[in-house]
């Protein structure tokens, strides 16, 4: 099982958000992450919207919800 939210993007298909590699120590420690940084910021690591890219592949281009074009939506 995997979510999209949650899913290592090194363990995925370059094109698409789909696990081809089995997970491993690392990517539960990625997932965690994720986990961490949503409490913290309260954003997920890959959140807001930027016209660079659409949603789920920006965590494949690693365009982060720290890049300067990232808007996010107002709460």
């Amino acid at each position: 099982m995997f979510s999209e939210r949650f899913v290592d993007p090194r363990l995925c298909d370059p094109k698409q958000l789909v696990p081809v590699r089995p997970h491993d120590q690392a990517s539960d420690w990625y997932a965690f992450a994720v986990m961490a940084f949503r409490t913290l910021l309260g954003v997920a690591p890959w959140g807001g919207v930027t016209p660079r890219c659409p949603g789920p592949l920006r965590a494949l281009r690693r365009i982060s919800a720290l890049a300067a074009d990232v808007v996010y939506p107002r709460a």
